[in-house]
């Protein structure tokens, strides 16, 4: 008995974990992609500028 509770509970946190770790690598994903968008468009800024 103990050890199917034991059993489930790691079920329990590995799920919570694997939660916890996607909407992590989620947030850092969106946040790469958000300064990758900030930095070409700096590039297109800086481009305009140069050829003025």
């Amino acid at each position: 008995m103990s050890s199917l509770f034991l059993v489930l509970c790691c079920f329990y946190f590995a799920k919570r974990c694997s939660v916890i770790t996607t909407t992590a690598s989620t947030k850092l994903f969106n946040f790469s992609t958000n300064s990758n968008l900030i930095n070409s468009l700096r590039g297109l800024i800086y481009n305009h500028i140069q050829n003025n």
